[in-house]
């Protein structure tokens, strides 16, 4: 992990990018087993439905922020340079 970071700054690649890159991964897979749990004690433990309707949901967020940062405007200061 730690071999894996120092190669990936030694290619150019922001830190702060992998942390929240991890973070997203890991609020993720937090809010996906929450919602598989409250799903299957709520609608029945055997319905697929307690199991796809968590996965949908995740998805549709992941959709949703991806389009977001994607037509996002970037911030620039007055010399044209990003901020970041």
């Amino acid at each position: 992990s730690a071999n894996l970071m120092r190669s990936q700054l030694a290619q150019g690649c922001d830190l702060r990018r992998v942390e929240i890159g991890l973070i997203w991964l890991l609020s993720n897979l937090a809010v996906l087993a929450g919602l598989m749990v409250l799903f299957a004690l709520t609608i029945s433990p055997i319905s697929w439905i307690s199991y796809l309707a968590p996965i949908a949901i995740i998805y549709l967020i992941n959709i949703g922020v991806g389009l977001f940062f994607l037509f996002k405007n970037d911030v620039k200061d007055g010399n044209g340079e990003f901020i970041r």
